[in-house]
């Protein structure tokens, strides 16, 4: 007799305060794969067993996923589960999740946070912009070529708060 082994994943929400129908463990998957870190070539069964939502009516959903496999060594699991999320959630890599100071969001939240972060940065470069501009003109002159300094210097800086961009209400 060869010997053999079963490995069991079972799932259930934890008690609330809200009454949630319960649903069986991969109602709440869009897919479940497991992957068995063993030899491919001593045994004859796969070591990946995947589980995928249909997104179909009638595609039955089950309360726990069981994989029998044959040996009797010691073998390391790693289980991957994708939350069937509505709408849909992503992670962002941690470079873009710095800069959006976000870490997960929907697509339309990421594309917001996105915006604002443009429309934020955009402002300050624009800011930067129109008072460097303005120091320039002071510094290559141009106040003291004109016949009422106090009055040029004041248009200009009207000039640059009227050209600053503003957000959208």
């Amino acid at each position: 007799m060869i010997p053999s082994w079963t490995f069991t994943l079972r799932g259930q929400l934890l008690p609330s305060d809200v009454d949630i129908p319960v649903q069986p463990m991969t109602w709440y998957f869009k897919s479940i794969v497991i992957d068995f870190d063993r030899p491919s070539e001593a045994y004859a069964e796969p070591n990946r067993v995947e589980w995928h939502k249909l997104n179909e009516q009638g595609q039955k959903m089950y309360d726990y996923i069981q994989c029998t496999r044959k040996g009797d060594s010691d073998v390391n699991v790693r289980v991957s589960l994708t939350v069937d999320a509505v709408p849909e959630r992503y992670k962002l890599n941690d470079e873009f999740a710095d800069i959006l100071q976000i870490k997960e969001e929907t697509r339309p939240g990421i594309v917001m946070a996105l915006w604002q972060y443009i429309k934020v940065l955009s402002f300050s470069l624009l800011s930067n912009i129109s008072s460097i501009t303005y120091r320039l003109l002071m510094k290559d002159g141009l106040s003291t070529s004109m016949p009422n300094s106090k009055k040029s210097s004041d248009q200009l800086l009207q000039m640059d708060e009227s050209t600053s961009p503003t957000s959208p209400n």
